[in-house]
């Protein structure tokens, strides 16, 4: 469970399928079996095809998880909010300096 996260709300992400990125891999692999030992770097990308925002990402997971929650030990459904996003370096810092620093100096 993870109170908040640091990113852009406008971020553009890739998302690929995990079976379409296993697969691009063992064909790449396969074409080059008979190079060298030299190390081999893959990048697999969708490119400008299907960009989706961090936003969404957020929006769709929490109307999924409100619509179909996870169940915890006890049998009730675990109720999703909103992360909260700290979406700059400075609102990063001041969380941290307000719930974690001040609270060690007092």
């Amino acid at each position: 469970r993870l109170p908040y996260f640091s990113f852009d709300l406008e971020t553009v992400i890739d998302m690929i399928p995990g079976d379409m990125v296993v697969n691009a891999i063992i064909v790449a692999m396969k074409a080059h079996s008979n190079q060298t030992a030299d190390p081999i770097i893959y990048h697999i990308g969708s490119s400008v095809r299907n960009p989706v925002k961090l936003r969404a990402v957020r929006d769709t997971s929490y109307q999924y998880f409100t619509k179909h929650p996870w169940i915890n030990k006890d049998g009730i459904p675990i109720i999703v909010s909103y992360v909260k996003v700290l979406d700059s370096m400075n609102s990063f810092k001041r969380h941290l300096t307000l719930r974690y620093l001040l609270p060690l100096k007092v």
